[in-house]
């Protein structure tokens, strides 16, 4: 998905003031770079049951290893903002951007259908 809807006042939403609260703009700043890893990512997951996979998830938010990472999606599943059952089988998930995923591409299917005739 090239594109991926984020609201303007996404800070105000109470799972996101629960993240600031608790792991401040950094975390809020990770959260986000996460919203855009799985956006582009085949089936809009990132895997991390592999140590590598979440080597790589870790290097790219900055974290200093897997521990710090792995506290970290721990606390984004504790707000509900990626799935817990999906972390819990080694997969970082949101269900908000697989329904964006969906109308996103919902949206193009029906753009490619504008201008063409009604089938009666």
């Amino acid at each position: 998905m090239a594109y991926f809807s984020h609201d303007a006042n996404s800070a105000g939403d109470i799972k996101c003031r629960r993240l600031i609260r608790v792991l401040g703009y950094e975390g809020y700043e990770r959260w986000w770079r996460v919203c855009e890893l799985m956006a582009s990512a085949t089936g809009h997951c990132l895997p991390v049951s592999e140590r590598i996979d979440a080597e790589i998830l870790s290097d790219e938010l900055r974290f200093d290893g897997t521990k710090a990472l792995m506290s970290y999606l721990e606390s984004l599943a504790d707000f509900e903002l990626i799935s817990s059952d999906e972390l819990s089988q080694g997969r970082v998930a949101s269900e908000k951007m697989m329904r964006n995923a969906e109308r996103f591409g919902q949206n193009r299917r029906n753009g490619r259908l504008g201008g063409r005739p009604k089938k009666e």
